[in-house]
């Protein structure tokens, strides 16, 4: 058991300060989950000052040793106000101390409540999150960075989670760890932090009861993402920023958007005034991000479009990947082929402007359905008309029908 006095504490201090700081802090119960040995020789609390700094006291071979996870201790030789707390409590509270030694079983039952107790998250200093986005032509994958003042990487989210599951400090570096006694994520973090840790629990589950080798979704500091996947992390990263490595280039503090691609298409003539070129203006600057085409990147930003335009588009886009052209000539042989087969499809993929001396080729009105409705006695007929612009179609009576021979 550690023998302690006022004038042993007050001289371990680095000055008078220090020791004054010291019992403000003791008196003020700023000391949390005080635990110690069933020896009585080493102990442990959590001190809350700035933040939630832990502190460790061991007497080893006659000598006390001290330690505290705030700056203080680490710059100054002496004991910090923290220490001078801890030594405090353990000095007046030596007798209850002594008492629970001598009864183990009250001392593991004490230890294993002391172990639970509950220390609240806004207690505890959060940490900033980095979150990367990369991908290729074979994987889409994430990957983190954390830290306070310094982000770092984690090299390997495998065993940061197994770590964390253990209640053990994860050490960064010698300017971060994270200690789940003390850090804790933000709240707008935790939805990614659960998606995450689900993959994690499926993908141990998976490789670790396997009867048959299977590789794991998770490897070093990469969290291989499947396309349900993607579109999970997507969906859950809306409102938020992120970066993004797309084929080798990078782009910083990304945004989502739930909407199309502003695509805008062009009809002209062809050089020898008969054909006809469709140009989808800056398409090369727009990229795909899964094989699908359910989302695409452009100018920086990543786009969710909807159903109906990634059917009209992606053969646009797959037109530029596979000749590397954002234009296509139609020969005149074909302008009929393409006014019943493609031009009618573009207004999903986007807008399109046409030229004055190619408009008056096509003929482009809206179909409109009108009935007419008649009482006749005891009876209602209906008069059903097709109209597409200055042509009208009636299916009952030819001669409401016009239309012209050349049509």
């Amino acid at each position: 058991m550690i023998q302690l006095s006022d004038a042993e504490i007050k001289k371990r201090c680095e000055n008078d300060s220090v020791y004054r700081r010291g019992l403000e802090y003791y008196l003020s119960g700023r000391i949390h989950n005080f635990t110690y040995n069933k020896d009585g020789t080493v102990f442990q609390a959590f001190v809350m000052g700035t933040s939630l700094y832990r502190v460790m006291v061991q007497r080893y071979h006659g000598e006390l040793y001290t330690s505290c996870t705030c700056p203080a201790k680490a710059k100054y030789g002496g004991d910090c106000k923290h220490i001078a707390a801890v030594l405090m409590y353990i000095k007046n509270n030596q007798a209850e101390i002594e008492d629970n030694l001598k009864n183990k079983v009250a001392y593991d039952l004490f230890k294993e409540f002391e172990e639970r107790e509950y220390i609240p998250d806004d207690l505890k200093q959060p940490v900033n999150i980095e979150v990367t986005l990369e991908s290729d032509q074979l994987n889409t994958s994430l990957s983190l960075r954390m830290g306070i003042d310094k982000l770092y990487v984690v090299k390997s989210i495998k065993k940061f989670f197994d770590d964390i599951d253990e209640g053990m400090v994860v050490e960064f570096g010698k300017g971060f760890s994270f200690d789940p006694s003390v850090n804790t994520f933000k709240d707008e973090d935790m939805k990614l932090i659960k998606f995450l840790r689900e993959i994690y629990e499926i993908d141990r589950i998976n490789t670790e009861n396997s009867y048959y080798r299977v590789d794991s979704v998770i490897s070093g500091k990469y969290v291989r993402l499947t396309p349900s996947n993607l579109e999970k992390f997507i969906e859950l990263m809306k409102g938020s920023h992120f970066n993004l490595v797309l084929d080798g280039k990078s782009y910083y503090d990304v945004d989502v958007a739930f909407e199309d691609l502003p695509i805008n298409f062009k009809l002209e003539k062809g050089n020898n005034g008969k054909n006809l070129r469709l140009i989808v203006e800056e398409i090369e600057k727009v990229r795909a991000l899964d094989r699908k085409g359910n989302f695409f990147v452009y100018n920086g930003k990543i786009y969710k479009i909807s159903d109906k335009q990634r059917f009209a588009l992606v053969p646009f886009y797959n037109m530029y990947i596979t000749n590397s052209t954002n234009s296509v000539v139609f020969t005149e042989k074909d302008k009929q082929k393409f006014a019943e087969i493609i031009l009618p499809k573009i207004d999903k993929a986007g807008s399109i402007v046409i030229d004055e001396d190619v408009r008056s080729d096509f003929y482009n009105e809206p179909l409109v359905v009108k009935i007419y409705l008649d009482k006749e006695g005891e009876r209602i007929t209906a008069d059903i008309n097709f109209t597409y612009g200055e042509y009208n179609i009636n299916l009952y009576d030819d001669a409401k029908t016009k239309i012209k021979h050349n049509c």
